[in-house]
């Protein structure tokens, strides 16, 4: 009998870990061999750098991880809704760097 290495009653760490991996081994960059562990540890870096604060995943609403874990998903969602209530009904939103005013403007068309 050998040990296992997962977490005590935590019978979902592996799929992620797959998961996780298929997206490593999946992106453009991904090498056929790395040189050397320095190169290796530098290619990870980058994925997880753009893994937590670029890429959305659908299973949590096609936000980042990074959005989700620092708490600014409800923003996101209600900024969403907005657009999407704007396109619904004939308006569109636009960003206004230029003026004191809000950022997000609603317009109506002429």
């Amino acid at each position: 009998m050998t040990k296992t290495h997962s977490r005590p009653y935590t019978s979902t760490d592996n799929p992620y870990s797959e998961a996780h991996f298929k997206t490593l081994k999946y992106r453009p960059t991904f090498p056929q061999r790395f040189q050397n562990i320095e190169q290796a540890r530098a290619h990870c870096r980058e994925l997880f750098d753009w893994y937590n604060h670029q890429h959305r995943h659908s299973g949590i609403g096609l936000m980042t991880p990074a959005a989700v874990h620092y708490g600014d998903a409800t923003e996101l969602h209600t900024q969403r809704a907005l657009a999407a209530g704007s396109r619904r009904s004939g308006t569109s939103l636009m960003l206004s760097e230029s003026s004191g005013e809000s950022p997000l403007q609603v317009l109506w068309p002429n």
